[in-house]
């Protein structure tokens, strides 16, 4: 699927087919709509495929020219949901706490996604031209209950979480190459 100018403006949403009534958890492209289908992919695997095809797109009707994309994965995020293959995946399966399970097989898909860019980038021989930048918006909310949508996640040794101005809530991962 190729989105131009598209996502979806809500906080979350599931990584399936969305089937509530919420507008901003409706998937779009460029204003309008999309109509999701039962069985369409999981979610971080769309948005990996729509950045691999504009690559793709790009490279091929506009090889000399530069491009910017801003993909924003909703992964790792709740709703807790992960694909049956990433939860079978045999690095996690030591994990028990099936919230955590979850957790990590959410991750896997996410590596999973940036990898697949990652590589159509160095297929197409654009990876020494092409600045990336990966960075996350927040820590992990952990198992608060006192937030609204705890995913399990831990951020220690850092204390505090999502939400918070300590160092668990706003310490993030960056990375550019």
């Amino acid at each position: 699927m190729r989105w131009g100018s598209g996502g979806f403006l809500g906080g979350e949403r599931t990584f399936y087919r969305y089937t509530g009534s919420n507008n901003a958890n409706k998937l779009q492209r460029n204003g309008s709509f999309i109509t999701e289908t039962a069985g369409q992919p999981y979610f971080t695997d769309m948005l990996a495929s729509a950045a691999t095809a504009y690559i793709d797109t790009h490279a091929t009707n506009f090889p000399a020219q530069p491009f910017f994309m801003y993909l924003a994965f909703n992964a790792v995020h709740t709703p807790l949901e992960a694909d049956s293959v990433r939860l079978a995946d045999p690095r996690i399966q030591g994990i028990t706490v099936p919230e955590r399970k979850t957790l990590a097989a959410m991750t896997i898909a996410m590596d999973d996604a940036v990898g697949a860019v990652l590589a159509k980038l160095a297929q197409r021989g654009t990876t020494n031209d092409t600045l990336i930048v990966f960075l996350s918006d927040n820590g992990g909310p952990e198992n608060n209950l006192s937030l609204d949508a705890p995913n399990w996640s831990d951020n220690s040794p850092l204390r505090g979480n999502k939400s918070q101005n300590l160092e668990g809530g706003i310490r993030v991962p960056f990375a550019i190459k």
